[in-house]
């Protein structure tokens, strides 16, 4: 399992990033890896790797994006049926800066922490996670190069609406749809203003 949760956590960070070809690849590994595991489990593993297999066959990042947040829901469904208690490793979110690097570290960390609360199911972090992406700084003003600040301040805008809509949400399974609606408004944004890389979502230790 803990193969599989790095793998997912790969997939997500492929996709917020708008590597769609990083991430079909990603997805047929996860698809196609044998998992043996209790008859019990089946049905939520069949739903894992259906979920990843649309992924393979995606035409962009914001489908690839919905089927994400389908995929963490069928983790977070079965811990729960299992009682489960996936434990993460935590940091503290980074400080609020003036850099658009440090800005997009910190909105990385959210997305993190949204991700983590998802497949917890844990409630806290996902509201930590909704918050933090919330209240951040965006300093879209330095992110347009080719294509007009107004894209990107749209999707941003879009950001913040759906962020606002996490804070509010509680049903697990409108959690996941939202996750995969903003990992398709990053992505859209990121294949904009392509931002120097940064620290991934961490591996499960």
């Amino acid at each position: 399992m803990s193969a599989h949760f790095g793998a997912a956590v790969e997939l997500q960070a492929a996709i917020v990033h708008g590597r769609l070809g990083e991430a079909r690849d990603t997805a047929r590994w996860f698809a196609t890896h044998d998992m043996d595991v209790p008859v019990t489990w089946r049905p939520y593993v069949d739903e894992m790797r259906d979920s990843a297999m649309r992924i393979t066959r995606a035409r962009d990042v914001e489908s690839a994006g919905v089927q994400i947040g389908r995929l963490g829901r069928a983790c977070s469904a079965c811990h729960e049926a299992q009682h489960a208690r996936p434990a993460f490793a935590y940091t503290p979110a980074p400080l609020d800066d003036a850099t658009l690097e440090a800005q997009m570290v910190r909105h990385q960390w959210a997305a993190a922490r949204l991700w983590e609360g998802l497949v917890g199911p844990a409630d806290q972090l996902w509201d930590e996670g909704a918050r933090v992406m919330a209240t951040s700084q965006l300093d879209i003003a330095k992110s347009g190069h080719a294509k007009p600040n107004a894209d990107v301040a749209e999707l941003a805008e879009r950001l913040r609406e759906q962020t606002m809509q996490a804070i509010a949400t509680t049903d697990r399974t409108a959690r996941a749809a939202l996750f995969g609606e903003m990992m398709g408004t990053c992505a859209s944004c990121h294949s904009i203003v392509r931002p120097a890389p940064v620290v991934g979502a961490r591996r499960q230790e």
